[in-house]
């Protein structure tokens, strides 16, 4: 599995990613989010893209070779430069 993540247009790369490692039931799962810090007020867009490059077989899930896009619209009402 791979993801992408891109900020108003800007890619945000693996090294200004963030983890989080919990457990599902007696699975592993690695949560990424973007720490956002000096950013604007406004209007702001965030695409995640995850790809699955092979089945994945969990069961009694099967997750298919497939890509999925998520585009998240963020707001900041206040100018986080500034701080």
């Amino acid at each position: 599995m791979e993801s992408k993540f891109a900020l108003d247009g800007q890619e945000v790369t693996a090294d200004k990613l963030a983890t989080f490692d919990t457990l599902s039931g007696a699975n592993l799962c690695r949560i990424l989010y973007v720490p956002l810090k000096d950013w604007p007020a406004g209007q702001h867009h965030l695409i995640k893209t995850t790809s699955f490059n092979k089945v994945i077989m969990m069961a009694p899930m099967i997750m298919p070779q497939v890509t999925m896009l998520a585009t998240l619209p963020l707001t900041s009402s206040r100018n986080h430069n500034q701080e």
